[in-house]
This record gives C-alpha cells, sequence and structure tokens, in this order.
C-alpha cells in the first residue's frame, strides 16, 4: 500500500472524526441557546414584576436590567458562534496551530476540545508533515 493510499486514508478518517465533533458542538450550542433563552423570558418576567411595585426596587430592578443584558449578549454570541460556523471556525484555528506544532494541552484549553481530540489533531498533522516530507 503507498504512503498516497496510507495519507489518504488517515485523512479521511480525520475529517469524518471532525464532522463528528462539529455535530456535537452544534447539538451543545442549540442546547446552551434553549438554556439562555429560557433564562432571558425568566429575567423579564423578573423585571415586569419588579417595575410594576414601588420605586424603592430600583436597585433590583438595575441589577436585573444588567443580568439580563449580560445573558442576552451571551445569547447573541452562542448565535452567531452557531450560525456563522463558528464550532468549524474554532476547529480551523484548533488545526492551525496544530499544524504550527501547538501540543494537545494548549488545544484543550484554548478551544475546549477533549483531551483525544487535541491529541488527534497533532497526531494526524505530525503523520501528513511525516508523508509529505517523504513525497517531496
Amino acid at each position: 500500500m503507498s504512503v498516497y493510499v496510507v495519507g489518504l486514508m488517515v485523512s479521511t478518517v480525520v475529517l469524518l472524526l471532525a464532522v463528528c465533533w462539529l455535530v456535537a458542538q452544534s447539538r451543545k450550542h442549540r442546547s446552551g441557546q434553549r438554556e439562555l433563552h429560557e433564562e432571558i423570558v425568566q429575567l423579564r418576567d423578573l423585571l415586569h414584576a419588579q417595575g410594576s411595585g414601588n420605586a424603592g426596587l430600583s436597585r433590583s430592578f438595575q441589577q436585573l436590567e444588567a443580568r439580563l443584558l449580560g445573558v442576552a449578549e451571551q445569547l447573541e454570541q452562542l448565535e452567531n458562534d452557531t450560525t456563522v460556523g463558528g464550532g468549524s471556525r474554532l476547529y480551523r484555528q484548533a488545526i492551525n496551530l496544530a499544524v504550527g506544532g501547538a501540543e494537545p494541552t494548549e488545544l484543550t484549553e484554548r478551544f475546549g476540545l477533549s483531551r483525544g481530540e487535541a491529541e488527534l489533531l497533532v497526531s494526524f498533522h505530525q503523520l501528513t508533515d511525516q508523508v509529505n516530507d517523504r513525497a517531496a
């Protein structure tokens, strides 16, 4: 079996693993979106209840409003990450670091990859480099 066939097989396996990881990340983001949306609804209800109370609750109202804005920003960021391909963007960044020689620990800490995913990325790119060096 030639080096090219082995390289192609390894690339295919890594691509399949990457797709599986992206699907899992997408599901995780959707779950997070639902939780944040539910919290926003609860906070709005609480804000309306607080707002209809007396003026002495204005400090609580301001705190709740700040919390609501923070949650809304988190939801917006999560939606942007999901809809603009943020998961795949982060994965591409992790791949770029792996190509540059990053250690699995760095990929795990910076991108939230599991230890196995990070080791797979690093190993794959080390193997790809070896295959390319032999082919050259």
